[in-house]
């Protein structure tokens, strides 16, 4: 606390009462202090162990603050903190480059005197929860989309029994905070009073956060003394903790069908106990204690807190009526990518029964948490209306759906098994054998598992073609209300299963007999072969039928007509978060060979658009598939790593993995898109056939940054903003960037110039936050050295008019170590595939085809 030498004096009351670390770069912390001299909060850097470093900043309030909670948004762009003491609610934005906060704006608490002790903030990000300690009610405020300031709802709602007065001196209210999923919050009041209870309430949220109702208003087993503080766990809505300092105890609680229920009770007699919890999978922390071990009062309540890796398992059998290419468009454009791009879902695949009985589709997906399909809402949302594209309801309005959740027991696998996700699998067949069990009244579920485990599995394994089994029984969040044991047995196409002596053996022992007899009560047993094997993003071209957009835009598909091939459009979420939009089309075949383009700086896919007519208009290049993507810093979603030309690199084959490719035919790039391309082929040679750089450089030159940051200060000066109020580059370096792009020739007043127009468009669009930070990949690079090693196929290819980079064009195809083509398209600048099209579409078919 070094904004004010009182502060810190030991003769005076003030108190460090609140910190808040950032989880985000550059992780710093963030601290209030309390009572007096707290009109600053401090902002502390961290190193790289994630130790405390340095006070960096003292930011303002007011003289008479006095800070005793904050809360970032999802983002960690915006910072709200509740002021008891000057009674407002303030609103800073964090640099997210230094951590430094700005003030944006305060805003008055509803009343004078409700002193804001804490704020929570809903996942959307929209709505915003202060809870008031002396007016002893929670208030409900919105987001401003555009100024991200709090804007009171005038909802408020009582943390006390409302037959009291709400400024009841002998209240005070806590702590307010969000349950996992995002539908409930939690809040508390504490009582002055030892012989009198504080209570805690739970309200009922909507999809983006406003209060539906005030669910209860229980009291507290005491008056909670200085804590009474409530604490979702962070992995599920069922679990809170509770925390006291009148008699020193930890509490769990359980809710389930919006009722409380006391779990678990653990006493802690420590003289001045702590004041808030914080729970997770494996520990409940208090701030005052480094860890506390608790009796959990059932073996079911242990469980919960680890993970339950599971998996969804599907059948489902279309009506006659469906046709067969609608259901697959539905199924693989859209139902499962959506799921398979969620972070906790494994994989997904889809079988086909080859037992000849119904149903004759099933869909499996591993996910790392079985709680996962329950309580997130990022699954739970997407059957929902609004979510939910109507083609997705009108779909399944014509499928029978037997939908099941099972926790996974047990994994034995072989040298054959294949992990049929990774890439390197591609094309692999499998079948899985799948039996279903259910036990006799009275039965005990562990006499069945017992003979899998020590007699089943084992004799399985032995017969031919044996890769995997795995035991699953029916997941606590499964509502069918049907206790089941499922196994998988995974098995290679050709295979003894059936008819070889040692499958035999394993289905016709005496103790098999006694478990079918005796125990199991149901049996259910099926075969089906891999069908199709999802990725994060819809690319089968192959099924197309049905022009159509997902509700939230990103995702939309054209069926092939006379004289032109299908499209897909959708974007990749990459590992550290950038949404990276793209379009696949051409060949429905689905493994017809891939052309990857990459685009120049400040552009959008659309520059290669006559290219791309060119290149599948050809005879003899309808063969192949094309994708073109949006580079990173095109939209201000581009990730929190440092963006590189090694980061851009991985890019294109985290787009390979996504779209199941294997190996690209080829690469073709422009401007940063060349260098993109000419690394990933150095980099990732086994994923390449073949690589088209067009006019980049294999090393950045040493003026780059002063360059590009002069272009940057042409943009923010400019100060242009798009509708949505995102500030964009703008008019003056879109003008410049065309100009410096395009030969004088192209500006021929008809219809080359109408095209620069649409590029220079682009430029203008351009999210400065992202050109900000795509830029960086340009500012220090060299990859000279290695392309002299490098074996894959490779062409350079640049515009005449594009100043010396002919030259230097020139001398890479002479340093490239297999040798390479070099081509000068005359009467051509910086981006050949816009002036010249067609030449440039002719060079790349001969080169591929040489």
């Amino acid at each position: 606390m070094q904004h004010d030498p009182q502060a810190a004096s030991s003769k005076t009351k003030t108190r460090a009462i609140f910190v808040l670390a950032a989880k985000k770069p550059p992780y710093a912390v963030y601290g209030n202090p309390f009572y007096d001299y707290a009109g600053f909060g401090n902002v502390f850097s961290v190193d790289g162990k994630g130790s405390l470093h340095a006070n960096i900043q003292n930011y303002e309030y007011s003289p008479n603050s006095s800070i005793h909670g904050m809360v970032f948004d999802p983002t960690e762009t915006y910072l709200y903190s509740a002021d008891m003491w000057a009674d407002k609610i303030w609103t800073h934005k964090k640099d997210s480059s230094t951590g430094h906060l700005t003030l944006v704006d305060s805003l008055d608490a509803p009343k004078a005197g409700d002193h804001p002790r804490w704020v929570a903030i809903h996942p959307s990000g929209k709505y915003l929860y202060a809870l008031m300690e002396t007016g002893n009610n929670l208030a409900e405020y919105v987001i401003d989309e555009r100024s991200h300031v709090p804007v009171f709802t005038h909802n408020t709602y009582p943390l006390i029994p409302p037959s009291l007065d709400l400024r009841n001196k002998n209240y005070r209210s806590d702590v307010c905070a969000v349950s996992y999923s995002g539908k409930y919050l939690f809040a508390t009041a504490r009582s002055n009073t030892f012989d009198t209870t504080g209570y805690i309430s739970a309200f009922k949220l909507g999809s983006v956060g406003q209060i539906e109702r005030q669910i209860c208003m229980n009291p507290t087993p005491t008056s909670g003394g200085h804590s009474n503080a409530v604490s979702p766990c962070d992995w599920s809505d069922e679990w809170l903790a509770l925390t006291d300092d009148q008699e020193g105890w930890v509490e769990i609680y359980r809710w389930q069908d919006e009722f409380l229920a006391r779990v678990a009770h653990c006493d802690i007699k420590e003289p001045g106990f702590g004041m808030n919890a914080i729970c997770n999978r494996s520990h409940l922390w208090n701030i005052r204690r480094e860890e506390i071990l608790l009796f959990w009062t059932s073996t079911r309540t242990a469980d919960k807190m680890a993970p339950k890796p599971g998996v969804l398992y599907v059948k489902m059998q279309p009506a006659a009526s469906l046709a067969a290419d609608q259901f697959h468009d539905w199924y693989n454009n859209e139902h499962g990518p959506l799921r398979v791009r969620l972070p906790y879902c494994q994989n997904g695949f889809r079988y086909r029964a080859t037992d000849k009985e119904e149903p004759e589709w099933m869909a499996i997906y591993d996910f790392d948490d079985t709680a996962d399909l329950a309580n997130k809402e990022s699954y739970t949302k997407l059957r929902l209306p609004g979510v939910a594209s109507q083609r997705e309801l009108d779909v399944k309005n014509n499928v029978v759906i037997d939908r099941r959740m099972f926790d996974l027991v047990e994994t034995k696998q072989g040298d054959g098994f294949r992990q049929l996700e990774d890439i390197k699998n591609v094309g692999e067949e499998n079948l899985i054998l799948a039996v279903g069990m259910t036990v006799k009244p009275g039965k005990d579920m562990k006499e069945l598992e017992k003979w899998y485990t020590e007699e089943h599995i084992p004799l399985l394994a032995k017969v031919p073609g044996w890769r995997r089994s795995r035991r699953f029984l029916t997941s606590a969040v499964d509502d069918s209300g049907k206790m089941e044991h499922l196994a998988l047995h995974d098995y290679a196409p050709k295979n003894g299963l059936n008819s070889s002596e040692e499958y035999k053996t394993a289905t016709s022992t005496s103790w098999r007999d006694k478990v079918m007899q005796e125990i199991v009560a149901e049996k259910s047993r099926r075969e089906y072969s891999l069908y199709y094997t999802f990725g994060p993003c819809p690319r089968d071209l192959t099924s197309l039928v049905t022009d159509w957009s997902h509700t939230d835009s990103k995702t939309k598909t054209k069926p092939p007509t006379q004289g032109h091939w299908g499209v897909i459009e959708s974007y990749l979420t990459t590992r550290d978060g950038a949404e990276i939009p793209y379009r696949l089309e051409g060949s429905s075949e689905p493994d017809a060979p891939l052309i990857v383009l990459s685009n120049s700086i400040l552009v959008e896919w659309g520059i290669w658009d006559e290219f791309v007519d060119a290149i599948l208009s050809t005879p003899g290049n309808a063969k192949y598939r094309i994708l073109r993507y949006d580079t990173r810093g095109r939209s201000k979603k581009c990730g929190t790593v440092r963006i590189s030309l090694d980061v851009l690199a991985s890019d294109v084959i985290e787009l390979l993995d996504a779209l199941r490719v294997p190996k690209a035919t080829a690469l073709v790039g422009v401007s940063l898109g060349g260098a993109t391309a000419l690394n990933a082929a150095l980099k990732y040679p086994d994923r390449v056939g073949a690589f088209v750089s067009c006019d980049t450089n294999a090393k950045a030159p040493p003026s780059n940054p002063k360059a590009w940051g002069e272009r940057i200060e042409v943009a923010e000066k400019e100060g242009a903003k798009a509708q949505s109020d995102e500030k964009v580059v703008g008019e003056q370096l879109a003008e410049m960037t065309v100009r410096r792009w395009f030969v004088k020739e192209s500006y021929d007043g008809g219809a080359m110039e109408a095209k620069i127009g649409k590029v220079k468009q682009m430029v203008h669009d351009n999210s400065l936050e992202g050109f900000k930070k795509g830029v960086q990949a340009l500012y220090e690079y060299d990859i000279k050295d290695e392309m002299k090693g490098s074996r894959v196929k490779a062409a350079f290819l640049v515009g005449s008019g594009d100043g010396v980079l002919p030259d230097t064009m020139k001398e890479m195809s002479q340093e490239y170590g297999k040798g390479a083509v070099y081509r000068v398209i005359d009467g051509a600048g910086h981006l050949p595939m816009v002036e010249k099209a067609k030449e440039v579409a002719n060079f790349v078919t001969s080169f591929l085809s040489s």
